[in-house]
């Protein structure tokens, strides 16, 4: 369906240093693929999050403005220790530069739309999902290297939502096919998940 094509492909476009506001519909395959030669590709996520301050300082001052301080190193452990998980050490890069964004001062509009979640969202989020194993909510269709036991599992930690239904993760449970890590996009109200990339990058 051309809906669902286009969804993969807006999904996809803000998968890693992709994520910035940079991305819109009137481009190329090659460039929502990553290929536009003119943004060569980042190696790290702090080069990802220079490329998107320079993006949102010039076309979009209040989101960078909305942005939060980093977390510390404190914030960034106890947050494992509640997850009981050692991130990716691109997931920490991540929260080292920005604990996400102010909700109350702009709600959206970063990544894919979505909000960037705070450590402390991120782990109300996962205390949310962490339910008994009997009230399991299987997946109706996903990507291979997705498990499809519960669209709740607890080992998807979220980092960014719309305020609705839907949700970006790091996967730290992947099916066999799957990378730890990587990253997917789960619509609730669907029952769906999508593999938008195999890390942050």
């Amino acid at each position: 369906m051309p809906e669902s094509k286009m969804t993969r492909r807006h999904a996809i476009c803000m998968a890693g240093a992709l994520l910035s506001a940079a991305c819109t519909s009137d481009k190329g395959d090659d460039q929502l693929a990553g290929n536009d030669q003119s943004h060569p590709p980042v190696n790290t996520i702090t080069e990802a999050w220079h490329r998107i301050h320079d993006w949102l300082s010039a076309h979009a001052p209040k989101i960078l403005a909305n942005l939060n301080p980093p977390a510390t190193a404190q914030e960034i452990q106890e947050a494992e220790q509640v997850f009981a998980l050692e991130m990716p050490e691109q997931w920490k890069e991540l929260y080292r530069t920005h604990n996400g964004m102010n909700s109350e001062g702009n709600l959206g509009s970063l990544f894919y739309g979505m909000q960037f979640l705070t450590l402390q969202e991120a782990i109300r989020e996962f205390k949310n999902n962490d339910v008994p194993v009997d009230n399991l909510e299987p997946v109706r269709a996903a990507d291979s290297g997705i498990r499809r036991e519960d669209i709740f599992n607890p080992k998807w930690i979220a980092f960014a939502h719309d305020g609705g239904e839907t949700l970006l993760h790091v996967d730290m449970d992947p099916a066999p096919t799957g990378t730890a890590g990587q990253v997917i996009f789960t619509d609730h109200a669907d029952d769906t998940v999508i593999l938008l990339n195999k890390n942050l990058l």
